[in-house]
């Protein structure tokens, strides 16, 4: 199956920015607050999107580049940066391609459900390391990997949650369609264990600092995303690293 994510996210994008931010852009897992000051901090934020992190940073006086590959997602990321009245660097790039940084370039670097798309995490987390500076912040999240399972329900009775192997690393795919009917594309991700993620930090030089499983407790984030996200209340749905260059 031969899936673009470019063109996908292109598809998407309105129908996504609609959905998962439609009165502000507060509603994430990706807690900027472990970033501690980021006042006059340089700070790459990868996948970007609709440039909601990348717009809360710079509210907070940080020297923000949001890079994603997807023209329609940079374009509402540009729309939404001038009608909060803030300047953010937003460029039209693969993450997989950081050539165009510098050495030691970055105070953080940071991505908020986008890594896992992408195939050699290896070289990807080495090149995060290189354009890093030395006691950087590397905040970063993924869908939890226990999100491999299928739920089984008796409305009233029970919930009942079925995980697949855990240790078979694979593509996953899975279609995202929307209400309107008129939107759907195709996507996939890779499913890596969480001592794959944690062995490769190490591996390219970093310090874990925390490992957090973010419980989806507030009910504004349950109407917006659903009964299915409501169910997920019971497992991991999201995990955060936080991250320091030695």
């Amino acid at each position: 199956m031969k899936i673009s994510l470019k063109k996908s996210w292109n598809i998407i994008a309105e129908e996504y920015q609609k959905k998962f931010f439609p009165k502000n852009f507060k509603y994430d897992y990706l807690d900027l607050n472990l970033l501690g000051n980021v006042r006059d901090k340089k700070i790459l934020d990868l996948g970007c999107g609709g440039g909601q992190n990348s717009i809360l940073l710079a509210k907070k006086s940080a020297k923000v580049t949001g890079v994603d590959f997807s023209e329609k997602q940079i374009n509402l990321a540009r729309e939404l940066a001038k009608k909060q009245n803030v300047k953010v660097n937003f460029i039209i790039k693969n993450i997989k391609d950081l050539s165009n940084f510098s050495n030691n370039e970055f105070d953080i670097v940071m991505s908020d459900y986008t890594l896992q798309y992408v195939k050699n995490l290896d070289k990807m987390f080495s090149e995060v390391n290189r354009i890093i500076k030395k006691n950087g912040i590397f905040l970063f999240c993924f869908d939890h990997p226990m999100q491999i399972g299928k739920w089984f329900s008796i409305p009233e009775f029970f919930d009942l949650y079925v995980i697949e192997n855990y240790f078979k690393r694979r593509k996953l795919y899975w279609k995202w369609k929307f209400k309107s009917g008129k939107v759907s594309a195709s996507f996939y991700r890779f499913h890596r264990t969480i001592q794959d993620i944690f062995d490769l930090l190490i591996k390219n030089k970093f310090v874990v600092e925390r490992l957090i499983e973010p419980e989806p407790i507030k009910k504004e984030e349950i109407e917006i995303k659903g009964y299915e996200y409501r169910k997920c209340k019971k497992i991991p749905f999201t995990i955060v690293f936080k991250a320091r260059k030695k």
